[in-house]
């Protein structure tokens, strides 16, 4: 049922960071700056949620991003990246 566990939503940014590992342990990591070519936003695709802290009983809302198995370009640096629209 939609709303019960969280919402859809779009994530508008001009970039976000990956860590390329540099060790078979992924101890050693490097991380690079991902951005448009042409130094747009990007969308990103995501989840909200509105949910209270069982510890304070506080409010929260917060969201995800949703990710995908990574293009060409990004398949060198990770397994994964955002979810997005263009």
């Amino acid at each position: 049922m939609p709303g019960k566990r969280g919402q859809r939503c779009l994530v508008v940014t001009d970039g976000f960071y990956e860590w390329k590992k540099l060790d078979e342990k992924g101890k050693d990591k490097q991380s690079y700056a991902i951005d448009m070519a042409d130094d747009g936003q990007m969308v990103l695709a995501g989840l909200w949620a509105k949910w209270k802290d069982p510890k304070s009983g506080d409010e929260i809302q917060s969201c995800t991003i949703l990710t995908c198995g990574p293009n060409d370009a990004m398949a060198k640096l990770h397994d994964r990246m955002p979810g997005h629209f263009r």
